[in-house]
Formats: structure tokens, C-alpha cells, sequence
């Protein structure tokens, strides 16, 4: 067992004064190549453990397209040659944790989360299942079955059917055109011989790695890995050879029509890979196209022109060439009229220089959402686990943060210019059928505190919870409400009062209020469920009393403008027809109403067309201010 230092960054690298690792992390290697990051964290009496293969759907060889990565993953709690059927459940069950998996195009990850009590039992059985899983065939036939169910749900759901098709699109070479969960033809004829044989093809130890963060004892970690591995050698590896993708030459324009009831909108540009130093600013852009309300796309195509139900834009780097893109959905009659404005939106991007205050307001929530994501120990675990995966650098998603910060108007443009080309782009549309167109913060001292609870003299009940791990205040306000508040003529009103509350305040426009809340790099967003609704924040701790304000301004001063009553009526409308291409959607709302009737819980959370027609402004804030009463919170 070997204790690892990472090289040095060059010196003048700007991310120099970065350690090679994390304070407080340690990289062991074993004698076999098996790498064991450990991260302690007492914060929280909780443990993340994770074991990562490097094995995903791109390196499955002659099977490409087979989907074997992720069967093991479906497979490898299911029994080993110490646990039969059922006893991984059990066990995980007993020391009160959780536990699940998910595939990738380069990687497949098991992790299990417990109490600090449980650390043993859940390092024992993610290195337990490395090693000797024993794929029973019974259990093996069902889980086939189960992933079958999933193709077929994966193509009746629209959102997914159109982001599998935009990738073979995009992609006509790389692996990346093929679908995670595999293509059918090819995955039915796996035998078990065939999956036995990949198991003990990638599961060497000198091709996985395991990350355990939280509270538990490294050094009992360390001799607990290093003892279950002693009888595993490494391993030859077949190396995984990915079909380069070639440059795009022209532009790729696809519509297909299916029975759905709205258009879904994809388009994409190839760009490098995540350790590329542009991509870090192509993050930002995408940020600024379309993250949050008051972002460029949100605020043209959804907001002004009224042409998209929803908009967004991403980066997703799965490897050599990934995309940057934009998502949208939208009725048929204005989808090309919403590419349309789409593409014009990112032609300012590639002239125009964006103003200082609008990147910087851009890069503030991009930090803040990558912060956000580290504030379980899973979520610490998951990034030291990714950066691991994609530089072999336990700091890479700290070096990747300081680019962020660093990113000016001038490049954006550049590569805004670089890669978001005419030839480079591709558009993909699914429509209804006969409807085809051509047409840093710094993270201060770490601290817990129990609960607390407060009833004030209105009625009002505070908790309150003190937690120094990551700089962020959070805020949610509940009311009691939701379905047992409606009536059949009333029902989908306190959806449609929470997607128009935060449309503007007595004292703040909607696109003020947007500017303001993005402006800190913070989230406010009203909320409905079924039986509570209310209003839900996040800032940073030192905009404390900014947040805070604008917290209670949307919280007591809703203006409720009938512009905006109008486009989110539409909005919901449109998601209540979208329900119709939902079958399991639709399965559940039919046994709700046969259990309960046209009352409480059978009505639909997003009412009826006719109820949705009567409501006017005057009856969200009727509604609003009857149940929006501090002794009802």
C-alpha cells in the first residue's frame, strides 16, 4: 500500500497556490492498483462510501451497444459467493443506510449511504461486490425484463426519446451515439457467459477505485480495503479504444414526427473535452444562455415572445467531444419560429461582448450551484470521484472553479465564435404527428447545531439549524394546502399561484426580481405540492440581509400581474396536455381519482382545462392570502 502524492502544478500555472490534494483528503494506492480516496468529515454522523469501474458503455468492445455496463449495475447487488439473494438489501437496511448506482459513458459507480455506524458494513460489501459478484441467472433473467421495461419506457417517455435522437444525430462515429441502457437488438443476445466474461474483464482492481468520505476512521478504512483486497491481483486490461468523432463539415437538421402532445427542441455544437481549457468557459455561456430566469433565452423565447413552455441551455463533456447546447419545448405551430429566435440569440453571443455585470452575475451562479452539489457527504464523495475520473486530480474541480472565475467578455465571444458555428451545429425537433415544419467562496469553520424550534406570537413555526460546512443560507417557508384546499371547480389553483407569485412583487418588477436573485447567485422559488405549498431560497451567507429581503417581499407582497397569470395559465395547460404522453403518469392519476374521487387527492395537482380557464388574478390572490397566514405556516 502506497501513500500518493499528485504532481505539482508548472509554475505560473494560475491554479499553482492549489494543493496537490484537498485539505484533509488522502490517495492511497494498493500493490494490486486499487486507489482508495478517503476524505474525512465529522460534520455529520453520515458516511458516503463509493466504488468506481472505469468500465461504461463506450468500452464494451465487441459488444458496443450491448448495454453491459449498465446490467452489471443492475446486477452486482444482487448476491456474491458470501451474500445470497436478498442479504446486500438486508444488511444496508440493518445499518439504517441506502444504496444505489448509476452508469455513464466511461464509468459505473455503486455507493451506499449510512450512518458513521455503518461504515464497516457498506465498505464491506462495495468491496465485496468488485470482486465476487455471482450474477445468479434468476435473478439475472428479471433484471433483464426490468431493463426492457426501461428501453420501452425510455422511448414512449418524449424527453428522452428526443435527447437519445439528438445524440445519434450529433455523433455519427464516436460510441456516444449509442444509447447507456443499449440498443435492444444488441442487448438481447447477451448471454450470461457474455456478461459473466465483461465482469471479470473490467472489474479488476487495477480498474476501479473506491472514495469514502465522511465521518469514520482512515487509517481502519485503509487496512479494512487492504485486507478485503488481499487475494486480488491486478489484472490485464484490454484498452478501450474510442472511435474518434470527425469534425463536423455541415449542418444536421432533423424532424420527426410521433404521437406526442408538444415539440421537443434540441440543438448542439461540438466542443473539446472537459480538461480543455476552453470548456470551463463554455460552462459560463451556457449559464448565461440559459440558467435561471433572467438569463438570455428565458427571458426572449419564453418571457417576450412567448415561443417556448420551457428553455435551457447546457455543456455536457462525456469525453473527447462533447456538446454545448440548448433544450426547449414548445407547441409544433412555433417551433421553428423558437429555433429561430434560439439562433439568434447565440449569434449576439458570438458579435457582442457581454456586459461585466451580466457575467458576473453568470459565474457567481455557476459557483454557486457547483458548491451547492458538495453539501452532502455523497455529493463530496461524487466530486472527488469525478475529478479523480477525469484528470487524475483530487483538486481538478477546484482549479476547474478558479477558470470560472476568471473567464472575461472577450472570451465568451471567442468561443461563442470558435464553436458555435453554422457548420458545427445540429438541430434535432420531435413534433406531433402531421405537425412537421421545415422550416468560492470560501468554505468557513465547520460547525453542527441541533435544531431549533421557535413559535412566535402570530403562530408562526420557526426551525432553525446552524451549518458552517458551506457558505449558504437556506430558506423555506410551508403552508398547509395543496389538493385538501381545492375543489373540483378550483383544482390546479395553487399550482398556478405558485408559478406566478415569483412574477414580480408591490415593489419589484419580474425581470427586477430576476435580476436581483441572479444577481447573487441565489435561487427563490415558490413551490406546490400536494398537501403544502409555499416558497423555497437559497443565498450565500454574506447576502444574508439581501436575500432576506427579497425573501419576504415575494413571500407578503405577490403583485400577481395578469400578464403573467396569462402565460403561466399557458404554461400549465401545456404541462397538463404533456401528461397525456406519460403512461405511468397517467396510470397513477386514474387509480388517485378511483381511491379517491373527484375530491382532495383524486384531483390533478395541475387541475383541469376548464378549471384553469375561470381563474383570473383576483383568485390566486384570494386563495393566496386565505391560506398564506403565519398560523397556517
Amino acid at each position: 500500500m502506497t501513500k500518493l502524492d499528485t504532481a505539482l502544478p508548472r509554475p505560473g500555472d494560475s491554479s499553482a497556490l492549489l494543493p496537490p490534494l484537498p485539505d484533509g483528503v488522502e490517495l492511497v494506492r494498493l500493490d494490486n492498483g486499487l486507489e482508495l480516496i478517503l476524505a474525512p468529515d465529522g460534520a455529520a454522523p453520515v458516511v458516503s462510501a463509493q466504488a468506481w469501474c472505469r468500465a461504461g458503455s463506450t468500452d464494451e468492445g465487441r459488444w458496443l451497444g450491448a448495454g453491459l455496463s449498465h446490467v452489471l449495475e443492475h446486477m452486482l447487488f444482487k448476491g456474491t459467493t458470501t451474500r445470497g439473494a436478498g442479504r446486500i438489501d438486508q444488511e444496508v437496511q440493518a445499518a439504517g443506510g441506502y444504496m444505489n448506482a448509476y452508469t455513464s459513458f466511461d464509468r459505473t459507480v455503486y455507493w451506499i449511504n449510512v450512518p458513521n455506524t455503518g461504515a464497516r458494513v457498506a465498505v464491506d460489501i462495495l468491496a465485496d461486490i468488485l470482486q465476487h459478484a455471482t450474477l445468479p441467472e434468476g435473478e439475472l433473467a428479471s433484471e433483464l425484463d426490468v431493463i426492457r421495461r426501461e428501453m420501452a419506457m425510455g422511448n414512449d417517455d418524449p424527453g428522452r426519446f428526443a435527447s437519445r435522437r439528438l445524440f445519434e444525430t450529433a455523433y455519427t462515429r464516436s460510441p456516444y451515439r449509442y444509447p447507456i441502457i443499449g440498443l435492444p437488438d444488441i442487448f438481447n443476445r447477451l448471454t450470461p457467459a457474455d456478461i459473466a466474461a465483461y465482469y471479470a474483464e473490467k472489474y479488476a482492481p487495477n480498474n476501479c477505485f473506491m472514495v469514502v468520505s465522511g465521518d469514520f476512521d482512515p487509517a481502519a478504512v485503509r487496512e479494512q480495503v487492504t485486507a478485503a483486497f488481499a487475494g486480488s491481483p491486478a489484472r490485464s486490461i484490454p484498452p478501450s479504444l474510442v472511435v474518434p468523432e470527425p469534425r463536423q463539415a455541415a449542418p444536421r437538421e432533423v424532424w420527426e414526427e410521433r404521437p406526442v402532445e408538444l415539440a421537443h427542441l434540441h440543438l448542439g455544437w461540438h466542443v473539446p473535452d472537459i480538461r480543455h481549457p476552453d470548456t470551463p468557459v463554455l460552462d459560463v455561456l451556457a449559464t448565461l444562455l440559459g440558467s435561471g430566469r433572467s438569463s438570455r433565452l428565458y427571458r426572449t423565447v419564453r418571457e417576450q415572445s412567448a415561443l417556448a413552455h420551457s428553455v435551457s441551455a447546457w455543456l455536457y463533456t462525456p469525453g473527447p467531444v462533447g456538446l454545448v447546447g440548448v433544450s426547449a419545448v414548445t407547441d409544433a405551430s412555433r417551433a421553428a419560429a423558437a429555433r429561430d429566435e434560439i439562433l439568434a440569440e447565440v449569434e449576439r453571443m458570438r458579435m457582442e461582448l457581454v456586459p461585466s455585470v451580466e457575467l458576473a452575475k453568470a459565474v457567481r451562479q455557476f459557483l454557486v450551484a457547483s458548491l451547492s452539489s458538495r453539501k452532502t457527504m455523497e455529493g463530496q464523495a461524487q466530486d472527488l470521484g469525478s475529478s479523480w475520473m477525469a484528470a487524475h486530480d483530487l483538486n481538478f474541480s477546484a482549479r476547474y472553479l478558479d477558470a470560472v472565475r476568471r473567464v472575461t467578455p472577450e472570451d465568451i465571444r471567442r468561443v461563442a465564435a470558435d464553436y458555435l458555428t453554422t457548420s458545427n451545429r445540429t438541430v434535432y425537433g420531435l413534433l406531433p404527428t402531421g405537425s412537421t415544419s421545415r422550416a468560492a467562496a470560501t468554505v468557513v469553520r465547520r460547525g453542527e447545531s441541533p435544531v431549533q424550534k421557535i413559535i412566535l406570537s402570530n403562530g408562526l413555526r420557526l426551525l432553525v439549524k446552524e451549518d458552517h460546512r458551506l457558505p449558504f443560507v437556506d430558506f423555506r417557508m410551508s403552508f398547509a394546502g395543496g389538493l385538501p384546499a381545492e375543489s373540483a371547480a378550483m383544482a390546479g389553483i395553487t399550482s398556478l399561484v405558485a408559478r406566478v407569485q415569483g412574477k414580480g412583487t408591490a415593489r419589484r418588477s419580474a425581470d427586477t426580481l430576476a435580476h436581483e436573485i441572479e444577481g447573487l447567485g441565489a435561487s427563490l422559488d415558490p413551490y406546490a405540492g400536494h398537501h403544502t405549498f409555499g416558497l423555497g431560497a437559497e443565498f450565500l451567507s454574506q447576502d444574508f440581509a439581501a436575500g432576506l429581503d427579497l425573501f419576504i417581499d415575494v413571500l407578503r407582497h405577490p403583485a400577481w400581474p395578469d400578464s403573467s397569470v396569462e402565460r403561466e395559465r399557458e404554461v400549465q395547460l401545456a404541462a397538463l396536455r404533456g401528461q397525456r404522453d406519460q403512461l405511468l403518469q397517467g396510470a397513477f392519476k386514474a387509480m388517485r381519482r378511483a381511491m379517491f374521487g373527484n375530491t382532495g387527492y383524486g384531483l390533478d395537482p395541475l387541475g383541469t382545462e376548464a378549471s384553469l380557464g375561470r381563474f383570473q388574478a383576483a383568485d390566486l390572490r384570494r386563495h393566496y392570502n386565505r391560506l398564506a397566514v403565519p398560523a397556517n405556516g
